[in-house]
């Protein structure tokens, strides 16, 4: 079953769903959004972090929009300048993907992180209590990853942390438009802030495969993530580096998946694309799980 959880009036294309359970009757749905009234001035990099809050287990029920940023795009000339998209949460720490406008294809994307409000020692311009851990990317381009890193997801297994994101491998021309190629990477820290990349293409032999979300569950990794045709596709790993795809009839026309399990329901969120006007709605899909297992057999 889909729910149409949110298309908001007042700003411009909603992306980018991040589900935080507050308690057991709330959840906070974080998404990003273009300001209307910087679109043309900006273009459409120009993206904001906001939330509303809806009631657990029935997300199309909203119990308060928030419909403003909570956090201020970085200073003039910083990797976040030109707008933020939240992708994670993983305990204190929020994870985005930073924007920065290129005059040659348009886009550079890092991968920032902000933490709840922990003193002064932490970067400042801070709305609601988030802070920046650092000035700088804690993933940028680099020799593997020449062109951008972005649409991050975090686990933590044993006092490891695990990144799976997207990197632009090339651009190509398409008359006079560029359009670029990406895949799915895997970095891992000790810290959330010095990441070291494998360089390894989760989908070997394939190209453009995106904003990817994992869990770990029943002893194995478990991705699901954007497929070139805008469809959703769901894999499986024993190491989290090597997957294998699983056949998965998921909604089509879709961007960043962010999945949560209650009890026997697997709630998946997303934006949708509506149409021409290049805008997005935030949706959810339900699954009905069996004997509380997430293989997609039983999805």
């Amino acid at each position: 079953m889909k729910q149409v959880i949110y298309k908001g009036k007042k700003h411009h294309s909603y992306i980018c769903p991040v589900v935080e359970i507050i308690n057991d009757n709330v959840w906070r749905i974080y998404y990003s959004f273009q300001d209307k009234t910087k679109l043309l001035l900006y273009g459409w990099y120009n993206f904001h972090i906001s939330y509303i809050e809806v009631e657990a287990e029935n997300p199309s029920n909203i119990l308060y929009n928030h419909d403003e940023s909570i956090i201020k795009l970085g200073r003039l000339g910083s990797f976040d300048c030109d707008g933020m998209v939240l992708s994670c949460i993983l305990g204190d720490c929020y994870i985005y993907s930073g924007i920065y406008k290129d005059s040659s294809v348009g886009i550079r994307k890092s991968i920032g992180v902000l933490v709840k409000d922990l003193g002064k020692d932490l970067v400042k311009d801070a709305v609601d209590g988030l802070r920046r851990v650092s000035k700088g990317p804690v993933l940028s381009i680099g020799i593997d990853d020449p062109y951008s890193v972005y649409d991050p997801c975090i686990i933590e297994i044993d006092g490891t942390y695990h990144m799976w994101y997207t990197s632009i491998t090339k651009w190509k021309m398409y008359g006079v438009t560029p359009e670029y190629v990406c895949t799915i990477k895997h970095a891992e820290s000790t810290d959330m802030s010095h990441w070291t990349a494998d360089n390894y293409n989760c989908f070997e032999g394939k190209n453009n495969e995106c904003s990817p979300f994992v869990m770990y569950a029943d002893g194995m990794y478990r991705m699901w993530y954007v497929r070139k045709s805008d469809t959703i596709g769901y894999a499986e790993s024993v190491d989290g580096k090597h997957w294998d795809d699983v056949v998965f009839d998921g909604p089509s026309c879709i961007n960043h998946p962010h999945v949560i399990v209650k009890d026997s329901t697997l709630y998946m969120f997303y934006s949708e694309c509506m149409g021409k006007s290049n805008n997005s709605k935030l949706c959810c899909a339900m699954f009905e799980l069996k004997n509380d297992s997430l293989c997609t057999e039983v999805i």
